[in-house]
C-alpha cells in the first residue's frame, strides 16, 4: 500500500475532485501518491461491498446502504485531513458529509421521524435501521410540523455540528441523542442544545455560517465573516438602517444594515473563492429609490463591465434582476423576475448559476429560470456591493447580509435563508 501523502502533497484540484465524486468512483490516477491511495481504497471498498452488501441486504434490507457507507467512512479515515489548511479541511469534510454515512437528508430523516413518531412522552422504539417505529398518532400532527422543532447548525471547519431542539415539545431527547451518536461518522462531533424554544431556535449567525459561504458581509464594518478575509473598503458614507433594521432574527445581535445613497458602495478585493462557476448570491434589501425605465441599480456587481455575475433591479417594470455574462463582448443574460419592488419594503433576493441555468428568487420563491446559450465568463477582479460599473447604476436604499457561495444553492436552501432572516420557522 502506498504511503499516505504528507502535508502539502494534496493539490487543490485533487481536493475539489474529491468533493464532486463518490468514494466508489475515484479514477485510477497513477500520477500522484494520493491517486494511488485512492485506487487501493477503492479496490478495498469494492471487495468489501460485495461481501457486506450480501449480508446487509439479507439481514437489514432497509439499511444496506448505511452499512456500506459506514464501511467506506472507516476506510476514508485513512485520509483524515488532520493538520491541513482550513480550506483543505472544508473540502474534505464536505465530501465526507456528502458521500459518507451521515448525509444531511439522512440526518434530517432521523430527526424528523424520531420527533414525528414519539408519542405521549414515551421512549421511542427503534427498528434495525435505528429509525423510531413506534406507531400511533404523531404527537406533532403533520410531518411538516416537525421541522419547526429543531435546527441543525454545522461548522465544517471544526468537523462539528449542533442540533438545537425545542425541549419543551420533545419528550425523549435522550433517545434522540443516542441514535444520532450511533450514526455520526468518526471524526465529526455533535452536541444537542435544549435551551431554545419557538423562534429562539433561529440564530442567523449560525444559519449563515452553516451554509459555508465564500463571502459574508454583515455590513456592520464591511468586514467578511466567512473566514476567507475578503474585507471590503467603503466609498462614501452609508448610514445605519433605523431600528428594527433589515434582519429580523431576535437572536441576531446588533444589526449592521446600511443605507446607501446612490453614491456609496463597498469594494471587495479580488479572490479566487469569489471567481467561481457555479455561484450563488443572497442579500436582504430595502429600496429607497428605484431606477428609471431602461436603467439599473445593482446590489452586487463587478468592477469589470459585464463580468459574470450581478444582482439588482431593472428600471423597466421595475423588476428584480440577475445577470450572467459570456466570454464574448456583448453576451449576457438579464433574467427579470415578476415582483415589482416597492420603496420602503424589505425583500430577500437571491440568484444562482450552475454553469448552465440562471435562477432568480425573491422572498424565497423562484421567480425566473433560464438556460444560457453562450459560454459563461468566469468572474474576475474586484466585486462591489451597491454598484456595478460606471455611473448611475448604484443602489439607493438599505442592504444587509450579502452572502456569496461557490455553489448553486437549492430552492430549499434559498427558502431556508429567507425564512431564517425573517425570524420564521
Amino acid at each position: 500500500m502506498p504511503v499516505i501523502p504528507p502535508e502539502g502533497t494534496y493539490t487543490e484540484a485533487e481536493l475539489r475532485f474529491i468533493e464532486t465524486q463518490p468514494p466508489g468512483l475515484w479514477p485510477e490516477n497513477q500520477d500522484s501518491n494520493f491517486g494511488q491511495l485512492r485506487k487501493v481504497l477503492t479496490d478495498e471498498i469494492q471487495a468489501r461491498r460485495d461481501e457486506i452488501g450480501m449480508i446487509a441486504a439479507e439481514r437489514f434490507p432497509d439499511t444496506a446502504e448505511r452499512y456500506l457507507s459506514l464501511w467506506e467512512e472507516m476506510l476514508g479515515a485513512a485520509i483524515n485531513p488532520s493538520g491541513k489548511s482550513e480550506a483543505q479541511r472544508r473540502a474534505v469534510i464536505s465530501s465526507r458529509l456528502k458521500y459518507g454515512a451521515f448525509t444531511r437528508p439522512q440526518r434530517d430523516k432521523i430527526i424528523q421521524e424520531f420527533l414525528g413518531t414519539t408519542t405521549g412522552g414515551a421512549p421511542a422504539v427503534f427498528g434495525p435501521s435505528g429509525i423510531p417505529i413506534l406507531t400511533g398518532i404523531p404527537l406533532y400532527g403533520s410531518p411538516g410540523a416537525v421541522e419547526t422543532l429543531y435546527r441543525v447548525y454545522e461548522n465544517s471547519g471544526q468537523f462539528s455540528y449542533t442540533v438545537w431542539i425545542d425541549s419543551a415539545n420533545v419528550p425523549d431527547v435522550t433517545s434522540l441523542t443516542r441514535e444520532l451518536s450511533r450514526v455520526t461518522p468518526a471524526g465529526i462531533s455533535f452536541t444537542i442544545d435544549t435551551t431554545h424554544t419557538g423562534t429562539g431556535l433561529i440564530e442567523w449567525t449560525n444559519t449563515a455560517r452553516g451554509m459555508a459561504p465564500s463571502g459574508w458581509w454583515m455590513l456592520d464594518a464591511y468586514s467578511d465573516s466567512s473566514g476567507y478575509g475578503n474585507h471590503g473598503t467603503v466609498t462614501g458614507s452609508p448610514t445605519a438602517v433605523a431600528s428594527p433594521g433589515l434582519l429580523l432574527c431576535a437572536t441576531s445581535g446588533a444589526n449592521g444594515a446600511k443605507t446607501f445613497t446612490g453614491a456609496d458602495y463597498v469594494t471587495i478585493p479580488d479572490h479566487a473563492v469569489l471567481n467561481t462557476i457555479p455561484w450563488s448570491i443572497f442579500a436582504i434589501v430595502k429600496p429607497n429609490v428605484l431606477p428609471a425605465g431602461g436603467s439599473y441599480s445593482f446590489i452586487w456587481g463587478n468592477t469589470n463591465a459585464f463580468q459574470n455575475n450581478a444582482l439588482g433591479v431593472f428600471g423597466t417594470g421595475p423588476k428584480f434582476l440577475a445577470r450572467v455574462a459570456g466570454v464574448n463582448s456583448g453576451e449576457y443574460l438579464d433574467l427579470v423576475g415578476t415582483t415589482t419592488p416597492v420603496v420602503g419594503t424589505t425583500y430577500t433576493v437571491a440568484a444562482t448559476f450552475d454553469g448552465v441555468t440562471l435562477k432568480l428568487y425573491v422572498n424565497g420563491v423562484l421567480e425566473a429560470s433560464q438556460a444560457i446559450t453562450f459560454v459563461p465568463s468566469k468572474p474576475s477582479g474586484a466585486k462591489v456591493i451597491g454598484r456595478f460599473v460606471g455611473g448611475g447604476l448604484n443602489w439607493n436604499g438599505g442592504i444587509d447580509e450579502v452572502l456569496h457561495f461557490g455553489n448553486p444553492l437549492s430552492a430549499a436552501d434559498i427558502l431556508y435563508l429567507h425564512k431564517q432572516s425573517r425570524n420564521t420557522l
